[in-house]
């Protein structure tokens, strides 16, 4: 066997091995981060917290791309997160601030992952 074919097959089990860590990675972080905001979000009803979920969708070659997301309560993630004016029928009332969880949760996820593949590769 030729050094080319031998570098070759390890490189490729190389490179598979950090695809399959990548995407193990990417899943436990994503499943965090749901977990995360199930705990912090908003929780008037429960059903806003409750309708986190992940959503897998098939990215470039083998990746996959991990999509947190409110399935039910979409239109409300950007309202509590970055704040909206609160109107009466006379006019403006006031603002209400954001809370930021889904920015904290993302920060969290990321942080998870970096560290995660740095410390097996």
């Amino acid at each position: 066997m030729s050094i080319e074919r031998e570098l070759n097959s390890i490189l490729q089990e190389y490179t598979e091995k950090v695809d399959e860590l990548t995407d193990d990675t990417m899943k436990k972080a994503s499943r965090d981060a749901v977990n995360e905001l199930k705990t912090t979000s908003a929780k008037m009803s429960g059903a806003y917290a409750r309708d986190w979920a992940v959503k897998t969708e098939k990215g470039f070659g083998k990746s996959k791309i991990y999509i947190v997301h409110n399935k039910k309560h979409y239109r409300l993630t950007h309202l509590l997160e970055n704040g909206h004016i609160v109107r009466n029928q006379f006019g403006t009332f006031g603002r209400v601030s954001g809370d930021g969880h889904i920015k904290d949760a993302e920060q969290n996820a990321i942080n998870e992952v970096i560290s995660t593949l740095e410390a097996q590769l």
